[in-house]
């Protein structure tokens, strides 16, 4: 690893988004994609998951390597951003398929997954930006999300298993429940649902560690801020699926 060079805001400290949920790929907007998007609906969990590493480890890579804050804001954006887009919807739809029964809480228990991986992981984030500078930090995240989550994502590859009934035919499939809105308009409600939950979420999220800063507290301090925000939203999330 090697720690930051050069002059500079982008040479001396952190971006801001190192000790924001960026660092740990789960929190895009895609709550409309979970139930409406037919890529979603057709396990696409199969292509999206495998790619969404590769995405995250090119995206942590390159943007150990800018010079310029325009060029860390596109390598966020585009390549860290769809990486984190492309495996968390469609795995949420994929995993809504193997439950009939405690669905919801299934489902919050794996959303929640991002949450426990931000109560856990500001800690060492911090001491490794103190030891190895934030570029080579955020090198080493991209060879982990790499070698872990490929390995992780080929399980998914499993093809659903027939549903059966008592007397080992197939099971009828379950009755939908009926909208009282066109397709089009659940998706538009989704989306705005989805947006407002994620600025909600996420900008306490990306500022509480330079506001720590700020107060005097320090870094490591706002760290934990961030790891103690993330807690309270696993057990958000597991008590919002056993109501669902």
């Amino acid at each position: 690893m090697r720690a930051a060079t050069g002059t500079g805001p982008l040479a001396q400290r952190a971006p801001a988004s190192m000790m924001s949920s960026t660092c740990w790929p789960s929190r895009p907007c895609s709550t409309a994609s979970r139930t409406c998007c037919p890529a979603a609906r057709n396990n696409a969990s199969r292509w999206a998951a495998p790619c969404s590493p590769r995405s995250l480890g090119a995206g942590f890579t390159l943007a150990a390597q800018v010079e310029a804050i325009w060029q860390l804001t596109v390598v966020q954006g585009v390549l860290i951003g769809v990486g984190t887009g492309a495996a968390f919807g469609p795995l949420i739809a994929d995993l809504s398929h193997w439950f009939r029964k405690r669905r919801g809480f299934a489902v919050g228990a794996a959303a929640s997954g991002n949450y426990l991986a931000g109560a856990i992981w500001p800690a060492p984030v911090q001491s490794f930006v103190v030891d190895h500078g934030w570029r080579g930090t955020y090198e080493l995240i991209g060879i982990f999300c790499v070698i872990t989550m490929i390995p992780l994502a080929l399980m998914l590859r499993r093809k659903l298993p027939p549903a059966l009934g008592l007397d080992g035919k197939p099971a009828p499939a379950e009755p939908l429940l009926q909208s009282p809105y066109s397709p089009r308009g659940l998706q538009w409600l989704l989306a705005a649902a989805g947006i407002g939950c994620c600025v909600a979420m996420s900008m306490p999220q990306v500022h509480i560690v330079s506001y720590c800063v700020d107060l005097g507290f320090g870094a490591a301090v706002g760290a934990e801020m961030l790891a103690l925000m993330s807690a309270g939203g696993v057990v958000s999330r597991l008590a919002s699926g056993a109501l669902a």
